[in-house]
């Protein structure tokens, strides 16, 4: 697809208080936990572990440095945590919200506002618009390819073998938009012998889930092949009260086929497919606050916590989401080094419809579509000819273009010729490109001393075109509830802008191996997160020179870690500390009032900013054959500590009074994940018992820059089970599972939109279920 000319502007379109004391409290229980697991492993530590301790101590083989030959996440000099397949299954991961939760200052959540829109927030940086101009500060890599759009980002862990969560600016090797951090996620490849896959998984709010995976040869050790598809449907858990039913129901189809080519031992290609439709109601959002909120008065004047009141007859509640995405990974050793070529195309379709006040009353509705289309290309060399010296030096390309339409309803635009109260519409599409040069090296000036230097030059350019709410420039043939519509820009454009931004992002790293299993190690990395143009700007932007223009983010990361295990890895203890200084700090702030459908949004730019913070992750096997033969107790945590402030003046409330005292939004002071599990075989060996108890924790924080009361998230505690049966051979399981067993009560991200009025998306409930697995 195209985007509008402008000579043609029409558009056919089918319609996300840790307080001190309890920090020292969770110290002590950190250490206190880690120096019993130490002296009970030590004590019972074996030469071999069993099979049911092995998918916990295997080393998880990591890309994170694109080296030739890949590196174990314990050998790696940065901040990072790998999960397995083994390890996702162990913790209940549906998507990469639940792996998020079991990474130190990492939240990965959906925003709420547009149903699998991603908000990922690494190191207190992220993006919490749903709005398509705001490119993400956490990148998403699935398969070695980035993905550009924050939607459908919250991604299912079916059929993933590997996630790594990288924390902390990646300016070098993954370059743009990563100086929060980078997440990258690497499907299931073909295999060389037939392996079959089902799970079924029934649960409350009527969820079921199917997921099936076939692989195995096509033609014997040249072409191997591979399908898997998961369907899973659940119904919603907010209550409507105005129409007497649930909201936020959800059906998702996820097919991935892929093929892998082998003509020789020293060359394979593999070719991913994805294609992902969703279907549902969209948000569900509930007014805030639940007690005393004025506009819940001719409702009953308050509303339980999981109640909503929608207006659904005259505005119905949608999701409509499609894409396809098609990668090629190409890989030629030569022997001195490997050569890696990563070819993608991504296509999103997303529609979206939404009640954006929680409440019966006619005040803001909200429509949006997304048209996007994507290619990149990376090719990279890899060295391996040296045990003193080695290189990884590519190239990277990167374009999007894509279409962006929001109409909204209600509020003062309601008028007898106007019942529907349609606004004056936004139309906006970016023609976007990218490319970039990189090089990263590692010298071994000692056994034990490592010295890593590395840069990546950028170049990038946005041209965008925008038709502004209320402008009244910007059309629609009719309003945009369910069908196809047209929009138009009959009065034009009213920015029509480009820009292009120049950025050399170096690194510089000493990593000191004190012994085989203990190093430690320091860095100097930049990141790079380019400007853009604001989509949501308000109309008193077109007063300024450049309207709706924001610049550029840079960031200097410093950082010092220990990576350490023991006993067969048995034991491993990572900590990290690092500080991060930010220049053109991209934040996006809200103004405007849901009352007049005037929400507009767009981003500032702070001169000076700090985010600094310590974390720690313990793992320890406590012990083997404690209570019966061949049992094992094993626990593990993880902390993240954050502090962050401004440092330059900075005016959110538009008074022009300094607001450099304000909190940084969506930093949380801490945020702690435990979890025991212990196993046990039984029925003469023929199969293993697992015991699963896990708890994470998050203090309350600010999502709002402008510091609204309303835009506080609450602390969470929550509270997951799970106990089930995998026979010996591993082709057989059954579990039953809790999550958030404790029913706590939280707004996952509020949007507030005055400082008495604003809407909520809720987090789940408590929910349970059973999954039944076969593996054959």
């Amino acid at each position: 697809r195209e985007l509008v000319d402008p000579e043609a502007r029409e558009q056919t379109f089918n319609d996300k208080d840790c307080d001190g004391e309890l920090q020292m409290k969770l110290g002590i229980l950190f250490l206190t936990t880690a120096l019993s697991g130490l002296s009970a492993t030590y004590a019972h530590a074996q030469t071999e572990p069993s099979d049911s301790v092995s998918a916990f101590t295997e080393e998880i083989i990591v890309q994170a440095r694109k080296r030739a030959d890949g590196e174990t996440s314990q050998s790696v000099p940065i901040a990072l945590t790998a999960f397995s397949a083994g390890k996702l299954e162990a913790a209940l991961a549906t998507n990469l919200t639940d792996v998020g939760r079991l990474t130190p200052n990492a939240a990965l959540d959906d925003i709420g506002t547009f149903p699998g829109t991603q908000a990922f927030f690494v190191r207190g940086m992220g993006v919490s618009s749903s709005v398509p101009s705001f490119d993400p500060a956490v990148g998403l890599f699935v398969d070695g390819a980035y993905r550009a759009q924050s939607a459908s980002g919250v991604l299912d862990v079916f059929d993933v073998e590997q996630i790594e969560i990288l924390r902390g600016p990646q300016g070098t090797l993954f370059g743009r938009n990563v100086t929060g951090g980078a997440i990258t996620l690497r499907t299931r490849r073909p295999t060389d012998e037939l392996d079959v896959r089902a799970q079924v998984t029934v649960g409350r709010f009527d969820r079921v889930d199917g997921n099936v995976s076939i692989s195995g040869p096509l033609v014997e050790d040249t072409l191997s092949g591979k399908i898997a598809v998961l369907y899973r449907t659940t119904d919603g858990f907010v209550n409507d009260l105005a129409n007497d039913g649930r909201v936020g129901d959800l059906d998702r189809l996820i097919v991935r086929p892929a093929l892998k080519l082998t003509p020789s031992e020293n060359f394979d290609i593999t070719l991913i497919g994805e294609y992902i439709k969703e279907d549902g109601d969209g948000p569900a959002s509930v007014s805030i606050p639940d007690q005393g909120n004025p506009l819940l008065a001719a409702m009953g004047g308050s509303r339980g916590f999981f109640d909503t009141f929608l207006n659904l007859d005259r505005m119905p509640l949608f999701l409509d989401n499609e894409s396809v995405r098609i990668t090629a990974d190409a890989n030629w050793d030569l022997g001195h080094g490997v050569i890696t070529s990563i070819t993608s195309y991504s296509q999103i379709d997303n529609i979206v419809g939404g009640d954006f006040d929680g409440t019966q009353l006619f005040i803001s509705e909200t429509r949006t579509f997304l048209d996007q289309n994507q290619f990149s290309q990376e090719l990279r060399y890899a060295s391996s000819f040296s045990e003193v010296f080695d290189f990884t030096v590519g190239l990277f390309y990167f374009t999007q273009d894509y279409l962006y339409g929001e109409q909204r309803f209600g509020g003062a635009a309601v008028s007898a010729t106007n019942p529907n109260g349609a606004t004056s519409p936004i139309l906006g599409l970016t023609d976007h490109n990218q490319f970039s040069a990189f090089v990263e090296g590692h010298v071994n000036i000692t056994e034990a001393l490592t010295l890593t230097l590395g840069g990546r030059y950028t170049w990038e350019e946005k041209d965008a075109q925008i038709g502004l709410i209320g402008s009244g420039n910007c059309v629609s043939s009719g309003e945009f509830i369910l069908e196809p519509r047209v929009f138009s820009c009959p009065g034009g454009f009213d920015v029509e802008d480009s820009e292009d931004w120049t950025n050399f992002s170096p690194k510089i790293g000493l990593d000191f191996k004190i012994t085989d299993d203990i190093i430690t190690y320091a860095s100097w990395t930049r990141g790079f997160r380019s400007g853009g143009f604001a989509f949501r700007a308000p109309l008193a932007d077109l007063a300024l020179d450049r309207p709706a223009l924001y610049d550029e983010e840079r960031v200097d990361g410093f950082e010092v870690g220990l990576k350490s295990s023991f006993a067969d890895n048995r034991i491993r203890f990572n900590a990290a500390g690092f500080i991060n200084l930010f220049d053109g700090l991209q934040r996006s702030v809200f103004t405007g009032a849901a009352a007049t459908a005037g929400i507009f949004q767009r981003t500032q730019n702070i001169d000076d900013a700090r985010i600094m913070g310590l974390e720690f992750e313990f793992f320890a096997v406590v012990g083997e054959s404690l209570f019966t033969d061949g049992d094992s107790l094993i626990f593990d945590a993880s902390l993240g500590l954050l502090d962050a402030e401004y440092q330059s003046f900075v005016d959110f409330t538009g008074d022009g009074v300094d607001n450099r005292d304000f909190e940084v939004d969506f930093v949380p002071e801490y945020n702690f994940a435990t979890s025991v599990t212990y196993q046990h075989p039984v029925f003469n060996d023929a199969g293993t018992f697992n015991y699963r108890v896990a708890l994470t924790q998050n203090p309350s924080f600010q999502t709002a820059a402008n510091n609204n009361p309303l835009g506080v998230r609450a602390a969470q505690t929550l509270l997951d089970a799970s106990f089930g049966f995998k026979s010996e051979d591993n082709r057989y399981s059954i579990r039953v599972f809790g999550q958030n067993l404790l029913n706590d009560e939280f707004v996952n991200i509020p949007v507030p939109f005055t400082p008495a009025f604003g809407v909520g998306y809720l987090g789940r409930p408590r929910t349970w279920g059973v999954e039944f697995g076969l593996d054959f």
